[in-house]
């Protein structure tokens, strides 16, 4: 499997970001960790292996970001981290990826929420999500700070708000895929996820939340299984519309 790393300077993030390819071709995927965690957590957990028959086939290239490591995680920081992927990011990403095609954006527990969140802020560069096991409550996440940030950032909170011309925009995009177990541990990110799908369906966007059964656990095993049949699934979808064009 062809792979590069990357370690570069984000005017955003006033320090180095790194960052891994995996593959030559295919639909780009962003991943996006939890806070605290990093770029190459989705390759040791088994997640890049996974999804190896696509990526080898030319079919998918991975694209795993670094997270707000090493700084807190203030309403600040998220936003500038928000903006590092938006500004600086994708736009490499499109350069490694040789096209424009909107991502598909990818993460476990926080990181669902922060695909979440790209994709409903900036559905023009992030058209499909998957998220697994997500927690998208955010009162607890970034501390105290300017609460236009806290909200910019809380997809939740800003949904219900958001204006007709975007969600017009938005119920042309992909399904967002979201899955979490009925087992021990999930029992939050449950609450969570019914809670997001909810608040997506009201405002008739395409959801697809998938409960998972009572064994199902929030690890990187359960994980694993979830992203390759979602994966599978969102690949099929793009091919099929592709080929309606």
């Amino acid at each position: 499997m062809q792979t590069q790393y990357f370690k570069e300077y984000s005017r955003y993030m006033k320090r180095e970001m790194e960052f891994k390819v995996y593959g030559y071709a295919g639909r780009p995927c962003l991943v996006l960790p939890a806070q605290g965690h990093r770029f190459y957590e989705f390759e040791d957990c088994g997640m890049v292996d996974a999804a190896a028959r696509w990526i080898e086939a030319g079919q998918l290239q991975l694209f795993c970001a670094d997270a707000l490591n090493g700084v807190g995680i203030t309403p600040q920081a998220q936003e500038r981290w928000f903006c590092y992927l938006t500004e600086e990011l994708l736009p490499r990403l499109c350069v490694q990826n040789g096209g424009e095609a909107p991502v598909l954006a990818v993460g476990c527990g926080q990181g669902a929420c922060q695909a979440v969140n790209l994709h409903l802020r900036r559905p023009e560069v992030c058209s499909g999500v998957i998220g697994l096991s997500g927690r998208y409550e955010t009162a607890n996440v970034y501390g105290q700070g300017p609460e236009d940030l806290i909200y910019r950032n809380s997809p939740l909170a800003y949904l219900p708000h958001l204006p007709e011309k975007t969600l017009e925009g938005l119920r042309k995009q992909e399904q967002v895929m979201l899955c979490v177990g009925r087992g021990p541990g999930d029992e939050q990110a449950l609450e969570e996820t019914r809670r997001m799908g909810e608040a997506l369906e009201a405002k008739k966007l395409p959801v697809w939340v998938d409960e998972w059964g009572a064994d199902v656990t929030p690890d990187w095993a359960w994980w694993q299984r979830q992203w390759g049949y979602f994966l599978e699934k969102a690949l099929e979808t793009k091919d099929k519309d592709q080929k309606a064009d």
